[in-house]
């Protein structure tokens, strides 16, 4: 597993914390394609619940906006329900706002959203690249709408 928090104001990062985690089972041969993630990355990695608390501090009091946040949430909100931990936070995603603030693309995928937006993603499918796309995407739907019209795409989960 790769974890990535950026805390941003919508105008610049403000705090970061990236880790992997070692995962209770093997990595799926698929999963270390896409990311290039391999056992021996992960051999001396933290366990998530070495690392629960400290994502938790980052993130209280702080909506999450992730590409596809239902995906992302619904991957920590069970890593936490492992370890019988509570973890709710408001939600934005970054897919929805988008189909509705800049409708008409053929898809609204991270790397296609990005091509359009230009913006470049270092580290496509590893959590500090994807993330910091996010974030570069939510900054832009921010310069679009204003941080007020985004307010509507807030979830409590």
């Amino acid at each position: 597993m790769d974890i990535s928090v950026y805390v941003t104001d919508g105008f610049s990062v403000l705090e970061e914390y990236n880790s992997l985690i070692k995962p209770d089972k093997k990595i799926h041969r698929y999963v270390s394609k896409l990311t290039g993630i391999t056992e021996e990355m992960l051999k001396d990695a933290p366990s998530f619940s070495q690392e629960a608390d400290t994502i938790a501090q980052i993130t209280e009091g702080k909506v999450l906006v992730a590409h596809n946040a239902a995906f992302d949430f619904g991957m920590l909100r069970a890593e936490y329900n492992r370890i019988q931990h509570r973890f709710s936070r408001q939600i934005l995603c970054t897919v929805e706002a988008s189909r509705s603030l800049l409708p008409g693309l053929k898809s609204y995928s991270l790397g296609n959203l990005s091509n359009t937006l230009n913006i470049a993603i270092e580290n496509r499918h590893r959590a500090q690249g994807d993330a910091l796309a996010t974030v570069k995407i939510l900054m832009h739907l921010m310069d679009t709408c204003g941080s007020a019209c985004l307010q509507k795409f807030i979830r409590r989960s």
